[in-house]
């Protein structure tokens, strides 16, 4: 691995008082001493990423939110390994969203009854059991407020109810809200194992 230590390389001819000479550094077979050594974990830590990142090799990309809101990963999974989404069919394919309230006497319990109402409104069944897992994480863009810097919290949820768990998730009396079959073996597998470590932020409210 070469290291730049930044700046452009001078000819001899160009040196000056200030110049540093950068040079380039062969980790391999460093020539170079250095004069502190504390860098070095952190090329390892580099290259380690570099060969195997935690994350695919995509940019970030802004997904500002005006308001205080959530987005739900409600899911059913049924006793025959058949897992099911909860999506909104307005447009795109998507997660169900919702806008908190803020209301002072709904603030204290806003992320649970957002969820009630929402599954009040789609499904069949009066009542339907539902688990709150917990946090996936939120979504924030800091700027001037005003200028979308609101919050939309990830919260995911398991979905019961259905009186024959092979059939599949609970029935729909909303057309803005379909069930989708997770079909692809991979995305299966590490929903359930989420679900199964319980590896959320914990709702205190």
């Amino acid at each position: 691995m070469l290291l730049s230590l930044g700046g452009a390389l001078k000819s001899l001819q160009q040196a000056d008082a200030e110049s540093l000479q950068a040079l380039w550094w062969d980790r391999e077979t460093p020539a170079l001493p250095l004069r502190s050594r504390d860098i070095l974990p952190l090329m390892d830590l580099a290259l380690q990423y570099q060969a195997s990142p935690r994350h695919p090799p995509i940019l970030p990309v802004e997904l500002p939110c005006a308001s205080v809101c959530q987005r739900f990963l409600l899911v059913f999974a049924g006793s025959s390994d058949g897992v099911w989404v909860l999506l909104g069919t307005a447009g795109a394919p998507h997660l169900p969203m919702a806008t908190s309230s803020l209301d002072p006497p709904k603030l204290g319990s806003r992320l649970l009854v957002a969820m009630q109402q929402l599954l009040q409104k789609c499904m069949a069944q009066s009542k339907v059991a539902v688990n709150p897992q917990g946090l996936l994480g939120l979504q924030h863009l800091g700027k001037e407020p005003g200028q979308n810097d609101g919050i939309c919290f990830n919260v995911v949820a398991t979905i019961g109810g259905s009186s024959s768990p092979e059939q599949g998730p609970p029935a729909l009396q909303d057309p803005a809200f379909t069930w989708w079959k997770v079909e692809d073996a991979a995305l299966k597998s590490k929903i359930l194992q989420r679900l199964n470590t319980s590896s959320f932020i914990p709702i205190q409210s």
